[in-house]
Formats: structure tokens, C-alpha cells, sequence
């Protein structure tokens, strides 16, 4: 009888705790804007064709590949610097790529 009332009393004593009050606050978050448009991404340049068996002619290929990984450079650099939040470089001549 008494383990009755104990329990009795430990079941009422749960019910007399107040409610639990929720409530639905609105937080606004920062979201990040995408400092450039898709069709300022520069493309990158073709892989290396087969290589000419004339080994000058195999040199100027080179270098033209060499230059339009250096325009690559100077288009991306701007943006990556963009993006970054840094200050925009002076951007170097290349006077070998001119030509290419």
C-alpha cells in the first residue's frame, strides 16, 4: 500500500511541472553571392595535339600551348582575385604569347 501511494504521488508530482512553451524566432543568415556570372569563366585551353615529329615545329606548339595557358591565367586571375575579396593585380605583358 505505501509503495502504491509513493507511486501515486511520484506520477502527480510529474504531471504538476509547468508546460514546456516553444517558440518560432526568424533568424535571417547572410548568404553568399556569387561575385561572378557564369559566362565570365573563362574556358580552359584543348589539351596538347599529337606532337609534330619536326622538333621546331614540336617547340611552337609547345609554346602556343604555353600561351593560351598564360591568357587563361590573365582572365582567371582577375576573377579569382574577385572572389577572394584581394584587390586587383597590374597584369604582366607576356610580348612571347602577342603572336599567339
Amino acid at each position: 500500500m505505501k509503495r502504491a501511494v509513493i507511486l501515486a504521488l511520484l506520477l502527480s508530482a510529474g504531471c504538476a511541472t509547468p508546460a514546456v512553451k516553444t517558440e518560432t524566432v526568424e533568424v535571417k543568415v547572410p548568404v553568399a553571392v556569387q561575385p561572378i556570372k557564369p559566362e565570365q569563366v573563362p574556358v580552359l585551353p584543348a589539351p596538347l595535339p599529337k606532337r609534330p615529329a619536326n622538333t621546331s615545329a614540336a617547340l611552337d606548339l609547345a609554346l602556343a600551348q604555353v600561351c593560351h595557358f598564360v591568357a587563361y591565367a590573365v582572365k582567371a586571375d582577375p576573377l579569382l582575385r574577385l572572389s577572394a575579396g584581394m584587390p586587383a593585380a597590374p597584369i604582366p605583358s607576356y610580348p612571347e604569347c602577342e603572336k599567339h
